[in-house]
């Protein structure tokens, strides 16, 4: 699982996808966190509090992959 940033209507906007070989692309988005302040707000709170989704949990993600986003999304 990993956070890819796009752009749209001149705003970046930040998504969790998987690697899914089913589709052409690729990869497929699985939660959306909106723009930037929005996906900082929710992955330092979900960091914070323990409340990732049970859909992300499921597919894989930790808590460890939380601080890795974080600083990617910082980091632009």
């Amino acid at each position: 699982m990993f956070i890819q940033r796009v752009k749209a209507k001149g705003q970046f906007y930040y998504y969790a996808c998987i690697y899914d070989g089913k589709n052409e692309r690729g990869k497929r988005s699985v939660y959306s966190f909106g723009r930037k302040e929005k996906a900082l707000h929710e992955i330092s709170s979900w960091r914070n509090h323990s409340t990732i989704p049970g859909q992300l949990i499921e597919l894989g993600l930790k808590v460890e992959n939380l601080d890795k986003w974080r600083e990617k999304i910082e980091a632009v």
